[in-house]
């Protein structure tokens, strides 16, 4: 499949030229180059040279340069020649300039407020999508609530039939049960997953008991109505049809492989129940039903239109919150988390959504934008479709954390306390297991069900690092590090920052002009003091820690811009940076020799701005090192590591290095 790129015009073999984009389909401005492109501009006149040029640039002025590199390459001609020549075409194309131009402006006029409203009676459901200052009739109000409420009340009543039929475990079951059988496999088990092979029939049969469970016999003995209607489901489903079947290359005996079928189908099948998922946790209401005023507030939506979805709901924190909770089960060591940590988890994971993909910050995030994102991508690394593979299995040794009502009965329900792995029955990683511990305040022994462990920090030395998965936001051991990270800042232990305790974020390398800033433009005011919460803290390590990502990129900008011009920064103030940074290496002995001008001068070499005086932002992003210098420049540690990046590259592949001298 070819994706729509660049529009290329054919006809005149121009190459890329920019596409118009307007409302409408078809268009006198969109057609015109190519309709004068025809003509063979190496055999025609000079005047109608330039009458093409005066029709183009009517159409599309964006190819002015186009026209004067042909006219560069023209065969060389009397002097003064081009001057009679483009008086004359513009003359004979003025015409045809006002017309177009009165089309243009009866098109712009067309897509304006005051007639949306009229038009909206008449085309408002064929319209692809709705500018932000439409209008639709009472009429229309109606039946999309009417279509809204329908599609909510169909997902309510059909949640479990639709769970049901959509279950990845199910599909390996049938996959095995109509798998082709040999001689050597004749019996139930399977032994390697590569020797599996599905036919056609099989296929439709794995494909019948997954989504209507019945069997071939069921289905031939139904009336004609109920095989009509199995029929036209199955060769209309998005991904268990016919054509998934012949996607895959079939051996000799028209088979094709089970295992990359499998992958390929519960792949989607798992998108689908989290897309069903979603749509009944969304609860910020479409801007479809908004009216103009409640859009005109803060000249924004409260919630971004779906492109694909217009009648469906954004999510908000408390939403992603709500659906994240439900995964816990299927996330691998989430689930063994301690109940007391399960609110702070959710803030973690959700802040991360509401950062990355609500970068208008009006407080929801369409559906679509959020299954599209990196950031789901990484919380699906963390998730098992089936919940019996994220248990995992405590060695004898390990610390962990059992309820306190095993060492005393007046203990609140969620309080913990440390205990040692002692032994447990069978494999240890079934909920019924039963787990001897001894606890670590006294010699007392207790039995343990595997579903009342839960993971400390104390068990990362006994867990796989690949377990940890400290790579991946949505990692415990990474959330109980930043969390312990915050307790530890949070002298006082009222719950909050202030600009003091935040000033010892990562080893004090922080600049207090950084830090300054953090809270001039991040922190809200919250009565006579200014102080930061822990979502606002998660926010700055996002930003901090993903500092390549455009949403971070953002949030470091706008502490750069002392200014406050949003669309440059002086080089001067940069140097103000710099200085910071310089001063910091100097009074903790780091550098002896280093000087702002010359930190400067690195910093301006690496974005190569395309004017020597301020720094914008397209600048940064083009330079393709923003994972560099912005973090440069609110650290001093930062700048010393990237400054001494090759002295610890050569040291790190010094195969000798750690071969002691005799």
């Amino acid at each position: 499949m070819v994706l729509p790129g660049t529009f290329t015009d054919t006809l005149t073999q121009r190459g890329p030229l920019p596409y118009i984009h307007t409302r409408t389909s078809i268009h006198p401005v969109n057609v015109l180059p190519s309709i004068v492109g025809v003509i063979d501009t190496k055999r025609m006149p000079s005047r109608f040279i330039v009458l093409d040029f005066f029709l183009s640039a009517a159409a599309n002025p964006t190819i002015l340069p186009y026209f004067f590199c042909g006219l560069h390459r023209e065969r060389r001609r009397p002097t003064g020649w081009w001057k009679t020549n483009v008086i004359s075409s513009f003359f004979l194309s003025l015409p045809l300039i006002v017309f177009f131009l009165s089309v243009a402006a009866v098109d712009y006029d067309l897509h304006s407020p005051q007639m949306c409203k009229q038009s909206s009676a008449s085309n408002g459901a064929s319209a692809k999508m709705f500018p932000f200052g439409y209008a639709i009739t009472g009429t229309q109000r109606s039946a999309l609530e009417e279509a809204y409420n329908r599609k909510k009340e169909y997902l309510n009543d059909r949640v479990a039939a639709l769970y049901a039929s959509t279950n990845p475990a199910s599909l390996w079951s049938a996959i095995v049960k109509y798998r082709v059988v040999t001689g050597k496999d004749g019996g139930a088990a399977v032994d390697t997953y590569d020797d599996l092979l599905l036919t056609y029939e099989g296929y439709r049969s794995m494909v019948y008991d997954v989504l209507f469970h019945v069997t071939p016999d069921e289905d031939a003995a139904a009336d004609t109505q109920a095989r009509e209607w199995r029929r036209t489901v199955y060769f209309h489903h998005p991904f268990l049809s016919p054509a998934t079947f012949l996607a895959f290359a079939r051996s000799s005996h028209d088979a094709v492989p089970a295992a990359p079928l499998y992958a390929f189908a519960a792949k989607r099948l798992l998108l689908f129940r989290i897309r069903v998922e979603l749509e009944l946790d969304a609860s910020a209401p479409p801007p479809i039903f908004l009216d103009r005023a409640q859009r005109a507030v803060g000249g924004r939506l409260p919630c971004p239109p779906s492109a694909s979805s217009p009648l469906s709901n954004g999510l908000t924190q408390e939403d992603i919150e709500m659906f994240i909770s439900d995964l816990v089960p299927n996330l691998r060591l989430v689930r063994d988390m301690p109940p007391w940590m399960l609110p702070y988890y959710l803030c973690h994971a959700s802040r991360k959504f509401m950062f990355m993909c609500d970068t208008r910050s009006v407080g929801a995030i369409p559906i679509d934008t959020f299954m599209k994102s990196e950031v789901f991508s990484e919380l699906l690394r963390m998730f098992e479709s089936d919940a019996q593979d994220a248990i995992i299995t405590y060695p004898k040794g390990t610390v962990v954390e059992i309820p306190a009502k095993f060492a005393s009965t007046a203990a609140d329900d969620d309080d913990t306390v440390a205990a040692l792995v002692l032994a447990y029955e069978g494999d240890g990683n079934a909920l019924s297991d039963v787990y001897q511990m001894q606890l670590l305040d006294g010699e007392a022994k207790v039995q343990v069900p595997r579903e009342q462990i839960y993971w400390s920090t104390a068990s990362m030395d006994y867990v796989p690092t690949e377990m940890l998965s400290m790579d991946n936001w949505f990692s415990l051991a990474l959330m109980s590090r930043i969390y312990e990270h915050f307790t530890a800042l949070d002298a006082d232990g009222d719950g909050v920052l202030t600009r003091e305790e935040l000033s010892h974020y990562s080893n004090d390398s922080f600049t207090q002009l950084s830090i300054q800033r953090v809270f001039e433009c991040h922190v809200n005011h919250s009565g006579g003091r200014h102080i930061m919460d822990y979502k606002t803290y998660l926010n700055f390590v996002i930003a901090t820690e993903h500092a390549a990502t455009r949403p971070a990129m953002r949030y470091i900008w706008a502490l750069l811009d002392l200014d406050g011009t949003k669309t440059y920064i002086k080089i001067a103030t940069l140097h103000c940076f710099c200085k910071e940074i310089a001063n910091e290496l100097l009074a903790n002995g780091l550098m002896v020799d280093i000087s702002a001008q010359s930190i400067l001068s690195e910093i301006v070499d690496m974005i190569n701005p395309a004017w020597h005086e301020w720094v914008t932002f397209e600048d940064i992003e083009r330079s393709g090192h923003q994972a560099t210098v912005l973090p440069v420049l609110l650290s001093y540690r930062n700048f010393y590591a990237y400054d001494c990046r090759e002295q610890t590259a050569a040291s790190a592949n010094d195969e000798y290095a750690d071969i002691p001298e005799k």
